[in-house]
């Protein structure tokens, strides 16, 4: 089994680095898979920002990976921006059909360094779209809340309003407070999930009319009966800084 892990990076996450390369590290990698890295830089990044991410590559590469490389994503922004995220996703989803052909392909965000088990448990999962939890990282010491989505509920019978359901795609909290184990949801952040081959070679990443490029992609997958888990015991962090996480 061969698996990609998809990493976005912009210069302004550089704090996120030495935690992401002790995690990636330190992975649990069942023996039957063969894993690579691709971590797909964007923004305006600096000469030794690449260097960074070049050299933690080439570590991670030495250390277990099949394969460890960086990319550019050709970008004259300069701040975080959703449009860059987007076309990042889509050239790494690209590059694990194409230049890495995989069998799943794991979203590891570069501010979500995932638990020593994340890999091993998002299989057992055996489903066709696997996340742990995450928890939006919230500005002035706002309430925080979980990274997952439900419709609010069934899609209209009536074919025209069904096709607008369709399109908007509407998304809300899952309320999981107190809820451990395992629980389907309809969309999730993109911060550690797993997603198989068959769901993501055929949905490219962009955004919906409402929902960003993550939530969207979750959306269609739904469309198309793909069932979406969370494993609320995997609880990966979220960095805000070098010393906060949520």
């Amino acid at each position: 089994m061969k698996i990609l892990i998809g990493t976005p990076i912009e210069e302004s996450k550089a704090f996120c680095l030495n935690r992401l390369y002790c995690a990636l590290k330190t992975l649990l990698i069942p023996e039957s898979c063969t894993v690579g890295i691709l971590f797909l830089v964007t923004l305006k990044p600096s000469s030794g920002f690449l260097r960074r991410v070049s050299y933690v590559a080439k570590r991670l590469g030495k250390a277990k990976y099949a394969f460890a490389g960086v990319g550019r994503l050709p970008d004259r922004r300069e701040d975080w921006n959703r449009v860059s995220l987007e076309r990042a996703r889509e050239l790494i989803r690209q590059f694990a059909l194409n230049d890495f052909p995989s069998d799943h392909l794991w979203f590891v965000d570069a501010d979500n360094p995932p638990p020593r088990d994340a890999l091993i448990r998002l299989l057992s999962l055996d489903a066709d779209i696997a996340s742990g939890l995450l928890y939006q990282r919230m500005q002035n010491g706002e309430e925080t809340h979980p990274l997952i989505y439900e419709y609010p509920g069934p899609p209209p019978s009536d074919p025209i309003l069904h096709q607008g359901w369709e399109k908007i795609g509407p998304l809300g909290l899952k309320d999981v407070k107190g809820k451990t184990g395992v629980v389907d949801a309809d969309a999730t952040g993109f911060g550690c999930i797993l997603i198989r081959r068959r769901v993501f070679e055929g949905i490219p990443f962009q955004s919906g009319l409402m929902n960003s490029e993550d939530t969207e992609f979750c959306h269609r997958a739904r469309l198309a009966g793909f069932t979406l888990k969370v494993d609320l015991d995997l609880h990966v962090p979220h960095l805000i800084n070098e010393k906060e996480w949520v």
